[in-house]
């Protein structure tokens, strides 16, 4: 529940709010922004009332990176989704799962601070440690083996891009199905910004809520050094109840975010850029409950999860191609509790004594130090290339220890595992132009990775399931593997792009700690393989006022680690499973009927299913036909915009509504009428007023107040994760 502090805090940062909205209102003086966004370039304000009159409007085609070289996003034969920040501001989105409605193909769940996992075209973290979906900000990859992935804010960002499909060539593994690209907003050397953000809110269910964010670019030496400083902090209220140890609105969320940027360019052909991130969130309990939002934990559950990141880019223009450097140091550490209560039966039979509660307490720590080299052909000629090596240093340590209510004479269970890896990798892309039409697009990537794991078990309840005590595992495994890609794309028109593309991804497997429990079960699980086979078109009509984007694929998933079906509830371990298919179409449209009035549409259908289990013998949890997780078979989206003059034309209005369908999925691959995540809509409204950089904004996002479903919890309560209740708010910005 939130302190007496930050709920007063949030109170005045509503009544300032609140003032500013009378103040817009009142004051005749002020001029106009066409976006509702806190993004400072002076680039994406929109002109004045009384400006000389505009072109046709068209569709804004993206420049996107996603190919490791800057092209407009019509033109890239990649099936990639490319959000401005602007686009995600007006939105109102502060972060991917505020957005991830609008993307076609990509699910998200996330049930405390931290915990985000993603996954893209129905290739989900069935089982196993490693992601399936690779996390880049800016050139800074930041995935973590563990799978959670960090929860990064949009806040004065350039746009995020969403690559659909195996990435295994440039972006190597963890990009198995596909990869998630942040790119912030650089400093600026030439002119000083700020922007300010503020909104305060309401929950159903809940209580009050409060965010501020901040931004200053500073010229330090004019048109060649600049400082860009960005902080955010959110303070949002619980709205789930614990009635079992008496805690209300207990999953409260808390952020802090710093970012400094310091960008170097000595010349025209030079750019360096320093950079530091750091962000804490913490989470007072997971946003799991019943019906009427209660969970039935016997124990509380917080988390709170920190990350810093420190970056080196450097990048210098020889002309015949571009030289680039990207260095970091990713160190992340969290601190979970999770209840145990259901071994308390157990404990108390044992000891002869009543055991109230139990949990397990999980610090992890994370630390990866990064390198990629790459050199990128300059436009010009019948062949564009880019090779490049990558380097990866990880270490992660996992302890986690369970605890009793009260304090039992030994320990009950622990965890620890030591885990390094170092990769090394070499890549390369060539695009030949046949004729100005036809395209071939080859690439591909070597990389061999060395781990070394230790794990030890120990503690009572190992002791009783198996008969023997402390156990220890040492594992060294040596892994190296191609991901290639071909595409051929052929240029009808200038508006018309066709591609059909054949890529691959992989996955790394690892080891079963608790495997001595179970008379034959493997010490460990291997690698995992996919293939996909994609046809698409990128076109654009009506003098690019109507943009079509189509994707239609094939996956053959090879080798899927999947957990078994053990004896015991408690304990576990997992498999490569069989194979499994991913068929699915992906829509995407854009439209600009009159001036003023945006309508956006995407939909995916997928199928997504387990096609043999068998390979890994009998007692999996899975068999063929079986469905794979957090895949639901349509997902639509649907939003308009329309922004239009206001008292006597001094104002820009704006009006917008965001809807979103997510279909029946599961949450994992036993097709259980417990596993089932039923389907849900969410309508977002917003309405706007802007003026000379500052813009007022009322919302109400989830307006028909649905229970999506996240994550069924198969827990016997009912419970499940669930999406955020209606919210309604205000929110201000000012941009200087």
């Amino acid at each position: 529940m939130a302190t007496a502090r930050s709920t007063d805090s949030i109170r005045g940062l509503a009544a300032l709010l609140l003032a500013g909205a009378a103040a817009c209102v009142a004051g005749p003086g002020l001029a106009q922004t066409a976006q509702a966004t806190a993004q400072p370039a002076a680039a994406n304000a929109a002109p004045e009332a009384n400006a000389a009159p505009e072109a046709a409007p068209q569709a804004t085609d993206v420049v996107v990176t996603a190919a490791k070289r800057s092209q407009h996003l019509q033109k890239v034969p990649i099936a990639v989704t490319a959000l401005t920040g602007q686009v995600i501001a007006k939105m109102g989105g502060s972060d991917l799962a505020d957005i991830a409605g609008a993307i076609p193909g990509l699910s998200l769940q996330s049930d405390r601070a931290g915990e985000n996992h993603t996954y893209i075209r129905g290739i989900s973290e069935v089982a196993g440690g490693a992601p399936t979906v690779g996390v880049y900000m800016d050139e800074i990859p930041i995935t973590t083996f563990s799978g959670e992935q960090v929860n990064l804010k949009t806040f004065d960002i350039d746009r995020i891009e969403v690559l659909r499909g195996p990435q295994g060539t440039l972006y190597g593994e963890g990009s198995e199905g596909g990869t998630i690209r942040i790119v912030t907003n650089k400093p600026d050397a030439t002119a000083f910004h700020a922007a300010v953000y503020g909104v305060a809110s309401y929950t159903d269910h809940g209580g009050a809520n409060g965010e501020l964010d901040g931004m200053v670019n500073v010229p330090l030496v004019a048109n060649v050094l600049a400082l860009r400083v960005v902080g955010l902090s959110s303070d949002y209220d619980g709205w789930i109840n614990n009635p079992v140890i008496g805690k209300s609105h207990y999953n409260t969320d808390t952020d802090v975010t710093g970012r400094a940027d310091l960008r170097f360019t000595p010349d025209d052909k030079t750019i360096i850029d320093l950079g530091y991130m750091h962000q804490y969130a913490n989470s007072g309990g997971p946003s799991q409950g019943d019906a009427d939002y209660r969970d039935f934990a016997g124990t509380a559950e917080p988390r709170n999860d920190r990350f810093d990141i420190y970056s080196l880019t450097a990048s210098r223009d020889f002309g015949f191609a571009t030289l680039t450097s990207a260095t970091a140091y990713f160190v992340r550490s969290s601190l979970s509790h999770n209840d145990f209560t259901s071994v308390a039966p157990i404990l108390s039979f044992l000891f002869s004594e009543p055991v109230n509660t139990a949990d397990i307490i999980r610090p992890n720590n994370q630390r990866s130090v990064t390198e990629e080299v790459r050199l990128v052909s300059d436009p010009g000629g019948p062949l564009a290339w880019t090779i490049g090596g990558f380097y990866k240093n990880d270490t992660i340590d996992i302890a986690n220890a369970a605890r009793t209510n009260p304090v039992l004479p030994v320990s009950v269970f622990t965890l620890n595992v030591d885990d390094t890896s170092n990769q090394y990798a070499v890549f390369g892309e060539g695009d030949y132009a046949f004729t100005s039409q036809l395209h071939l697009v080859a690439g591909v990537r070597y990389f061999d990775e060395q781990r070394n794991t230790t794990s030890a078990v120990g503690g009572l309840l190992p002791l009783v399931l198996s008969g023997t005590g402390f156990n220890g595992l040492k594992q060294r495994a040596s892994t190296s593997d191609v991901t290639p890609k071909i595409s051929l794309n052929y240029k009808f028109t200038d508006d018309i792009l066709a591609y059909a593309t054949a890529s691959s991804g992989f996955r790394a497997g690892d080891i079963n700690p608790y495997a001595f429990l179970f008379p034959g079960a493997p010490s460990s699980f291997g690698p995992e393989h996919l293939w996909n086979y994609e046809i698409g078109a990128k076109t654009s009509w009506l003098d690019k006022r109507l943009v079509v984007n189509l994707a239609a694929y094939h996956i053959d998933w090879q080798n899927v680690i999947i957990n078994a079906n053990a004896p015991s509830a408690l304990f576990g371990y997992s498999v490569n499973g069989g194979d499994a298919h991913s068929d699915g179409v992906e829509l995407e449209i854009t439209a600009i009927p009159v001036r003023g009035l945006t309508l956006s549409f995407s939909g995916d259908y997928n199928q997504a299913k387990i096609v043999q289990a068998s390979k890994a013998g009998a007692g999996v949890l899975a068999a063929a036909g079986a469905t794979l997780p957090f895949a639901p078979r349509y997902k639509v989206y649907g939003g308009a915009e329309y922004d239009f003059p206001v008292l006597d034309g001094s104002w820009t209005g704006r009006a917008r509504i965001d809807v979103s369908y997510n279909g029946l999925s599961y949450s994992s691959v036993s097709d259980l009428p417990a596993t089932i995540n039923q389907p849900y809509t969410t309508v977002n409204l917003r309405a706007g007023i802007s003026r000379d950089r500052l813009d007022l904004t009322v919302f109400a996002d989830n307006v028909g107040d649905a229970r999506g479903e996240l994550i069924a919890l198969d827990n016997g309560t009912g419970e499940s994760v669930l999406i955020r209740p209606r919210t309604i708010g205000v929110s201000v910005s000012k941009q200087f």
